[in-house]
């Protein structure tokens, strides 16, 4: 909180005072911090005129309703690096209490038996580790297993060679992981594509007598397929942290031999806990102060230099689409924004969403759309399509095959470096029709700089 109270004229709520009145805390609010226990819902961020950003001390953010913060223009994030080491603590202790089977060890010590015999273990070094997911908490958990003299090999389809390289990790594909290594250590966030990423037919790719660690997401395993492994023999010790349910209710998997099961532990720790407030409310005062969005979920993550780099491009973005909106009589339907040159290899959807949220302020009906249009919603106020029937959103990942003659302010040229998008726009006139060209003629290209200089400052 000192963070934040540091800041000039500012008000900090206490969570003492939020959980006396939760919605009349957040009615006047810019932005709200929440841990695991705060339900985020939907009524709640309907009752907070003025938020701008909710922030998740942690990593996950299934306790706030990121569709309805992202339609009402609220950015959503999150803490994912202050807890690493705390996590990757966790996970090499869990590693040794399945090696030397030290849960069981002391159970059966305070039960009066002395059976070191049946409590024999293995050792972690000369052991291969395979770490699937080589983020902030991954590289962490690498470091520490090299101490103990582990082969450390890895999956990631975002970590260049070179950077694996000073790691000291081996990349291999996900298959060839499973097939060598002696300990498998999840650090994935959930997607569609990692959700029950550990089913059956993963567990029968794997070395026989495995070890199985998940400290990231409990929907990353199919648990049922988990404790069929453990009782068959071919999964040897399981370590989880985390479970789809928490807590786990009838769980079958409780009762499975050689799991180590601890209550979603990973980032409880005195420092780590203090790392990840702190982290968050700076990230929500740069966010507020300077419209730094680091982190976010439902918004393109800028560090501050990208931000300084690509906000020039943002106002032109933007002067840019209050122009085309007003260039047709009849409501614009779709519109597509292309980059040439350096640009186009930059984080580039903030510049898009900026011309998109210019046109919405311009064209859109004024009923409560105007004011709520911004950066991180616009994308989301443009996809309802003009057919009743369409209401999934319409935005497209960028393409490199829109035709270059569709520029309409670069000079002629045969240069395909285009990087483009195409959204489509709410139609508030039953005439609606597709701009699919730009005209070209001279009148545009030639007053087109004088009228940017005339133009309002960007959006907010």
């Amino acid at each position: 909180m000192k963070v934040l109270e540091e800041v000039p004229d500012s008000t900090v709520v206490t969570p003492e005072q939020f959980a006396l009145d939760p919605k009349a805390a957040v009615r006047d609010a810019d932005g709200l911090i929440v841990r695991s226990a705060v339900q985020a819902d939907a009524a709640l961020i309907e009752a907070a005129g003025n938020m701008r950003v909710i922030g998740r001390a942690g990593v996950g953010v299934d306790n706030i309703d990121v569709e309805t913060a992202t339609r009402r223009g609220i950015v959503v994030m999150n803490a994912p690096g202050a807890s690493a080491v705390s996590v990757a603590e966790l996970t090499l202790g869990l590693m040794l209490a399945m090696a030397r089977h030290i849960p069981r060890a002391d159970v059966t010590t305070r039960g009066g038996q002395w059976d070191k015999k049946n409590l024999q273990g293995t050792e972690l070094a000369g052991k291969t580790l395979g770490i699937v997911g080589l983020g902030r908490i991954g590289t962490e958990s690498a470091q520490r297993a090299r101490a103990f003299g582990m082969n450390l090999i890895g999956s990631d389809p975002y970590l260049s060679p070179s950077r694996a390289k000073e790691l000291g990790i081996e990349l291999v594909s996900l298959d060839e992981l499973y097939a060598q290594a002696d300990y498998i250590s999840l650090h994935l966030a959930l997607s569609h594509q990692t959700a029950n990423m550990i089913n059956a037919e993963a567990i029968a790719r794997m070395k026989p007598g495995v070890r199985l660690v998940n400290c990231a997401r409990g929907e990353l395993v199919d648990e049922a397929a988990v404790e069929a492994a453990l009782r068959s023999g071919h999964i040897a010790a399981a370590a989880l942290d985390v479970f789809r349910e928490e807590p786990p209710v009838n769980s079958g998997l409780l009762s499975a031999p050689n799991l180590v099961a601890t209550p979603h532990l990973g980032a409880s720790t005195r420092e780590g806990q203090e790392a990840v407030g702190i982290q968050i409310a700076r990230q929500v005062r740069d966010y507020l102060l300077d419209g730094i969005a680091q982190n976010a979920v439902n918004l393109p993550s800028l560090s501050d230099v990208e931000y300084q780099q690509i906000k020039p491009y943002m106002a032109l973005a933007a002067k840019l689409g209050r122009f085309a909106a007003q260039l047709f009589a009849s409501n614009l339907e779709e519109i597509e924004v292309r980059f040439q040159g350096e640009v186009g290899g930059w984080k580039t959807q903030l510049i898009r969403s900026a011309a998109v949220a210019a046109i919405l302020r311009f064209r859109a009906p004024p009923v409560r759309w105007n004011a709520a249009v911004r950066w991180c919603t616009a994308p989301c106020r443009a996809s309802p399509a003009s057919t009743a029937s369409r209401s999934n959103p319409i935005w497209t990942a960028p393409s490199s095959s829109f035709p270059t003659s569709m520029s309409p302010v670069s000079s002629a040229t045969s240069e395909p470096c285009w990087d483009g998008a195409a959204s489509t726009l709410p139609a508030s006139r039953s005439a609606a029709r597709t701009i699919r060209r730009w005209p070209s003629c001279r009148w545009m290209r030639w007053s087109l700089p004088r009228y940017l200089q005339s133009c309002a400052a960007p959006p907010r």
